[in-house]
């Protein structure tokens, strides 16, 4: 018997553009709002990805709504008008997912690269 994997938190961080999804297994993913845009799996996604069409989705995208769909997906909105993604949870899950950003920034580990332009050295 496999035990289904199934959201128990999600929020959308939008100042820092991330999805943040906690799991049922103890598992917290954390996901950009840009990879997410470009991991849509509409049908014209799809189609554009089957004609060699190169998905160009904005550096700054936000995903303005999150929403259910049935009892096992979400229907993402983003601010660029794209709302007809469906996103399986197992889709979801599969997806590439990082730690939670610090301030909604990347931070550099300055004592790794003393000589970078922190001003350490």
């Amino acid at each position: 018997m496999t035990v289904e994997l199934r959201p128990l938190e999600i929020r959308n961080h939008r100042d820092g553009r991330w999805l943040e999804i906690a799991w049922s297994d103890g598992v917290t993913a954390v996901m950009p709002h840009r990879l997410l845009r470009e991991a849509c799996r509409c049908a014209h996604c799809l189609a554009a990805k089957k004609a060699g069409q190169t998905m160009r989705v904005e550096v700054g995208i936000c995903l303005d709504a999150v929403e259910p769909y049935g009892p096992n997906a979400l229907r993402l909105s983003f601010d660029d008008g794209h709302s007809r993604g469906l996103y399986p949870f197992s889709y979801l899950r599969e997806l590439p997912a990082g730690s939670r950003p610090v301030a909604g920034i990347q931070q550099e580990n300055v004592l790794a690269n003393p000589s970078s332009s922190s001003g350490l050295r």
